[in-house]
């Protein structure tokens, strides 16, 4: 990495959609929007191709990768999901008996590594088991109350509790709870004190302005919940809070949510750093970073990569139109270069280095410019705040 705390890497297959990199990071499964799943592995400081999956037969639309089993889950507008596990010579499938009728649009693993979720346009969350008897990844589905597309889920630390995000407007946190795999002992949290049964929705919460939801993301302690939507609003729960809303049976609350209205285009990722700081990033090009203050509330920090700007004087409505008029009479489309690191919009960003209590050293962010980048947090941090 430079003194910035970047790396860059060019993987020269075109936009990447979504992105996951194996324990010791020296693997990187890679999507470009296609049917395809690109394997990169890192040999004498360059990123070689050794494999490709293309077993699906529409557009890729999620990939991630269990670090301890080292098994990959893909998933594709075409219905389907794949488990790949690698036998010491070869990768070779498993089937995932997923149940959907649309298209999957998301997949995460669990913290066990024993069961999956997948997000569809089915209305439906497939969450996914193991059956030995058959090699078959097999669905249980969670569909109480989910008016429309899943796009994004993201799981508790505890391996039981799982946040969904809808194009419902709306954010929700159900049990996933299965006795064989997770077993009779309370997993208590403050979202819930028991395990609930399979299904069982546990919270839920409204996004402003009814704007769909784009990414949710749990706290590495679990007891705070962050989203993004569309209509470029961060929000934050704190589950140990109190709520300022009525709970129903219908629509549970827990714990305190708060807001904030941000100035840039739609995030479309959004992970936790530790339990108190957050980057998100989308339209804009590049991360921004978030921290929740003393308050309880959200608050900007910085734009991780965009460059300073000197103040200039406010200008007349007429200069600024003779500027824009000149602007446009000189650019050329295939001149534009955007003053950050991706010149396209942020597509995912993920973990990609930890510590065992969840805190991010490291995370990468992919584009559709094909770069994929990785971000040593602190100095990136120190670096965009001191220049």
């Amino acid at each position: 990495m430079d003194c910035s705390g970047l790396e860059k890497i060019h993987l020269d297959i075109g936009l990447i959609s979504c992105h996951a990199f194996n324990k010791d990071r020296t693997k990187v499964a890679v999507s470009s929007n296609t049917n395809e799943v690109f394997i990169y592995t890192l040999k004498c400081g360059d990123w070689v191709r050794t494999d490709v999956f293309k077993d699906h037969n529409l557009r890729v639309t999620g990939i991630d990768w269990a670090p301890e089993t080292n098994r990959i889950v893909t998933c594709a507008q075409d219905k389907t999901a794949y488990v790949y596990h690698y036998n010491g010579e070869k990768w070779i499938f498993s089937c995932v008996v997923a149940r959907l009728y649309r298209a999957a649009t998301c997949v995460k693993w669990s913290p066990s590594e024993t069961k999956f979720a997948i997000g569809s346009c089915s209305k439906v969350v497939a969450v996914c088991s193991y059956v030995k008897e058959t090699d078959w990844w097999v669905a249980k589905p969670i569909r109480k109350q989910i008016y429309s597309m899943i796009s994004s889920v993201d799981w508790h630390p505890n391996n039981v509790l799982l946040a969904v995000g809808g194009m419902d407007f709306r954010t929700r946190v159900y049990s996933a709870y299965m006795k064989e795999l997770d077993g009779d002992k309370p997993i208590g949290s403050c979202w819930s004190v028991k395990n609930e049964p399979f299904g069982t929705l546990l919270a839920e919460y409204t996004s402003h302005n009814m704007s769909w939801i784009n990414a949710v993301k749990f706290s590495p302690s679990g007891d705070r919940l962050c989203w993004v939507s569309h209509n470029s609003t961060i929000y934050m729960v704190d589950s140990r809070g109190k709520s300022s809303e009525e709970s129903t049976k219908k629509s549970p609350k827990v714990g305190r949510m708060v807001s904030l209205k941000t100035p840039f285009l739609p995030f479309s990722s959004v992970i936790w750093l530790n339990n108190d700081e957050i980057v998100a990033g989308g339209f804009n090009c590049f991360p921004v970073l978030y921290r929740v203050n003393k308050d309880g509330n959200l608050e900007f920090v910085c734009n991780l990569d965009l460059p300073s700007t000197k103040k200039s004087a406010p200008m007349s409505p007429m200069v600024m139109f003779k500027n824009l008029e000149s602007r446009a009479d000189s650019s050329n489309d295939n001149d534009v270069h955007l003053k950050t690191l991706h010149q396209s919009a942020i597509t995912q960003i993920r973990a990609h280095t930890t510590d065992r209590t969840g805190n991010v050293s490291v995370f990468s962010s992919a584009a559709y410019d094909g770069l994929l980048i990785l971000w040593d947090a602190n100095e990136t941090i120190q670096f965009c705040q001191v220049k």
